[in-house]
């Protein structure tokens, strides 16, 4: 109830109101993240199998897994955004506005492997469920 309030308010236009990244903007932003995370994995994939043998697939399903997390949690942390965001001139914050926390997009970045969740923006109110069950938005700038 209290989120749906939250919610509500942020999104509304009240005092504390963001300017939530639409649908469409967001759905941008994934594409150009995940070419970006394609082009990191790849990169480090190559070195990583050079000196690999029969274990290459461990080692790179592994490598991908770290990957993507640490990009994430890396360019949201450190910058409020990640390449994609920067392109399309978003970026993450709290629900008042402020930085996300490192807590936050950590679970943000855990939330993100929820099947369907990447649909979750034209269910709910422009608001993805990461963001949702990490008290964070991203807001247009």
């Amino acid at each position: 109830m209290q989120d749906e309030i939250l919610d509500e308010e942020v999104i509304s236009g009240g005092a504390d109101s963001l300017n939530i990244a639409k649908p469409a903007t967001r759905f941008l932003t994934y594409l150009i993240d995940i070419i970006v995370y394609y082009a990191i994995s790849f990169g480090l994939g190559m070195i990583a199998g050079m000196g690999a043998g029969e274990e290459v697939s461990a080692i790179a399903s592994i490598l991908s897994l770290a990957t993507f997390f640490l990009y994430y949690v890396i360019m949201e942390a450190a910058f409020g955004k990640t390449v994609g965001k920067m392109v399309m001139k978003t970026r993450v914050v709290d629900t008042n506005g402020g930085a996300a926390s490192a807590g936050a997009v950590i679970l943000r970045t855990i939330c993100r492997i929820v099947p369907f969740e990447a649909f979750s923006v034209w269910m709910d109110g422009n608001v993805m469920w990461h963001d949702k069950w990490a008290s964070t938005r991203v807001i247009q700038e």
